[in-house]
Order: structure tokens, then sequence, then C-alpha cells
């Protein structure tokens, strides 16, 4: 019985970390503005500012 539990938590850490490795690289892969998706397409420049502002996304990763 400590055995097949044994197995069962390994699967679930395995695919734990396959999942969260295909959910990084399609994050990264992706292109597009987080935004405006959010927002629709046809939001406006300064509604998708705001937005990139409040969330964060303005800020460069080097800071």
């Amino acid at each position: 019985m400590l055995r097949y539990a044994l197995k069962r938590l390994l699967s679930l850490g395995l695919s734990l970390l396959a999942a969260s490795a295909v959910i990084f690289i399609a994050i990264e892969v992706v292109p597009g503005d987080p935004a405006s998706y959010m927002l629709g397409f046809n939001a406006q420049p300064d509604t998708i500012a705001a937005l990139r502002e409040e969330l964060g996304l303005n800020v460069s990763a080097m800071e």
C-alpha cells in the first residue's frame, strides 16, 4: 500500500511539474499584451495604458 501511495505521489509531482512548465512556456512565448487581451482589442489606448500601470506591466524586468 505504501508503494502504491509513493508511486501516486511521484506521478502527481511529475504532472504538476509538466503542467507548470507548459504554462510558463506558453506565457513567455505567446506574443500579445495581457492588458489589451483583458480589455478587448477595441479598447482605447489610454484605458490600456491605465491597466498596464495598474498591473505593473509597464515596469521593465531589469528594475
